[in-house]
């Protein structure tokens, strides 16, 4: 049976607990305009921002920022600016903080309440260190990955055939299609939504920030982003990106059959 959820309702969809979703990883990250007090001071509020976090990111390293530059001889990566990252003891659990942005990412997500409760803690953790004008973007992003051999076999029970792309062409003894790759941009009142599904072979990717697996694989990426501008207050913050989570499920929950949630340990 396939959902009849409306992904573009106001309505928010109450979240179905799923014990085994495939979910590969979830963040969320808040932007803001170049701001020279952080940008001059980078360094000691890294520092301070590690020091109010350590009790549950108490590792710490950094890295470069990457950029892509298009040349005559093709797109090459540069070193850009250096990011700092606090990890959870069991590394399940990430912030990223750089000049003009935080990040929270994990590959253990619980539910929606649990993970907004950790940002705007972070978040907070910030604004007391230093006061921030304002954000100009907040995202929120699900990455979704079926890459067992017997889930991937049943693709069409589990999802509606529009998001299978072109392996839902049954073309017998013509051809052996390698990838499928899908996105579509959606607006919803002030938010996008940028959607990406794809079939994979082993090693593929449609993100060079997503590991590739091992396996053939099916890959749906949800990114759900707001660019207006907003107060840097963690609530107003936390309640925008809770919006644009609900905007990503409400699409998850409308190309998915009644199977899926059956199948990874759902319960109607």
């Amino acid at each position: 049976m396939t959902s009849t959820v409306n992904p573009y309702g106001i309505t928010p969809v109450d979240e179905i607990q799923l014990t085994n979703a495939p979910l590969l990883k979830v963040l969320c990250q808040v932007r803001w305009p170049q701001y020279t007090p952080i940008s001059a001071a980078f360094d000691g509020i890294g520092d301070k921002l590690a020091s109010a976090l350590a009790a549950d990111y108490p590792l710490r390293s950094s890295q470069q920022e990457m950029t892509v530059t298009l040349t005559p001889a093709g797109p090459t990566q540069n070193a850009g600016k250096t990011l700092l990252q606090f990890s959870s003891l069991d590394e399940d659990w990430t912030v990223t903080f750089g000049e003009s942005h935080l990040t929270l990412e994990t590959n253990a997500y619980v539910s929606r309440v649990d993970f907004m409760n950790r940002f705007r803690r972070v978040l907070a953790g910030l604004q007391e260190i230093v006061a921030m004008p304002h954000a100009n973007r907040v995202g929120f992003r699900y990455i979704n990955r079926i890459d067992n051999s017997q889930d991937y076999g049943d693709l069409e029970s589990l999802v509606v055939s529009p998001v299978l792309g072109a392996s839902a062409i049954e073309w017998p003894g013509a051809a052996s299609m390698q990838h499928s790759i899908n996105e579509a941009l959606y607006t919803c009142n002030q938010a996008r939504l940028v959607t990406r599904w794809a079939k994979l072979p082993a090693g593929g990717t449609i993100d060079p920030t997503i590991e590739p697996s091992n396996s053939n694989n099916w890959t749906l990426d949800l990114d759900a982003f707001s660019e207006e501008k907003k107060d840097f207050n963690p609530d107003f913050l936390i309640q925008t990106a809770s919006d644009l989570a609900s905007l990503a499920y409400s699409f998850f929950r409308a190309i998915i059959k009644d199977e899926f949630i059956t199948r990874f340990g759902g319960a109607k």
